[in-house]
């Protein structure tokens, strides 16, 4: 990080993380840490595969191809997860808008 550590935002640090990593908006967080979206959401995707890793890692008794389908459900849960808010939030601004 870039910044001078008497100019962090811990408040802010924490909510662009948390809306990178759960609802995929990058913006925030590029620019609090200096690099790109497209960076960031590499990053993301990197620590996401090492975390699914390091889960199995000490496990015997499964196989590479059971990781990957792993990986893939839980993937396909994060963007369920992400479309999902994004939609909700999308409603919640056509009836603010609307009102």
């Amino acid at each position: 990080m870039k910044r001078l550590q008497n100019d962090f935002d811990a408040q802010s640090y924490v909510k662009s993380s948390l809306d990178a990593e759960y609802h995929r908006e990058y913006a925030d967080y590029a620019n609090l840490m200096e690099i790109s979206e497209e960076d960031v959401k590499k990053q993301m995707e990197e620590d996401f595969n090492e975390s699914i890793r390091q889960q199995f890692a000490s496990s015997d008794n499964i196989t590479e191809e059971e990781i990957a389908a792993y990986t893939e459900k839980m993937a396909e849960v994060k963007n369920w997860r992400s479309t999902r808010y994004r939609t909700r939030k999308r409603m919640r601004m056509e009836i603010t808008r609307s009102v």
